[in-house]
């Protein structure tokens, strides 16, 4: 298969917009709203990682894998995953057309 030219490349990226600061809100708080974990590490001083604000913080609370939580950072509900657990198949995945 013969590679692209630069002016045909560029020709071929002109058909998609400029990904910016409202495209990847949209994609975050809306395509994968349910797309929000709570990694907690393991010991007696559990520390917490939320994927959406991204803020750590220390987990009191008994942690079970899968179940709901509020960052409480960011008061989004969140689920928790321990992070010593495989992530292996953890994917999240949407689709969604910007005009």
């Amino acid at each position: 298969m013969a590679s692209l030219t630069k002016a045909e490349e560029q020709k071929v990226w002109n058909h998609f917009p400029v990904i910016d600061e409202k495209m990847i809100n949209y994609a975050t708080n809306e395509a994968l709203k349910d797309s929000k974990y709570i990694f907690v590490s393991s010991g007696k001083m559990k520390k917490g990682y939320c994927t959406h604000c991204h803020a750590s913080f220390y987990v009191e609370e008994d942690v079970k894998q899968n179940a709901s939580a509020t960052c409480p950072k960011c008061d989004s509900k969140c689920t928790y995953k321990k992070d010593w657990l495989g992530r292996k198949y953890l994917t999240d995945s949407a689709y969604f057309l910007w005009f």
